[in-house]
């Protein structure tokens, strides 16, 4: 018998419904900051962006966008989709990359 990781046998326990309520709780959202991030790898530059709740930084999404060739063409379009994402048009709503405190040691 060979392993199946969808069989029901090998689970623990069985998940609930409520385990994926956090994929429809998306209101946050419209009250959310939106950063981009540009980051390089593999001599591509990688746009993502990270739309974080003003409230309680850890509660964000990241998503990722596209890769460049550039760094210049990398931060025009990281600029351009966080004008177009954020909903507050002013830009007052601003994270604070140090608000998630991560140590990378």
């Amino acid at each position: 018998m060979s392993f199946n990781p969808l069989n029901i046998m090998y689970a623990d326990f069985p998940g609930h419904p409520m385990d994926l309520d956090f994929l429809e709780a998306d209101d946050w959202l419209k009250d959310s900051a939106v950063n981009a991030l540009v980051t390089e790898r593999n001599q591509n530059w990688r746009v993502s962006m990270v739309m974080a709740w003003w409230y309680n930084p850890m509660r964000f999404v990241c998503r990722f966008i596209n890769t460049y060739t550039t760094q210049k063409k990398a931060v025009l379009s990281a600029d351009l989709f966080c004008r177009t994402a954020q909903k507050d048009e002013r830009g007052t709503l601003k994270i604070n990359w140090n608000d998630w405190n991560i140590c990378i040691n």
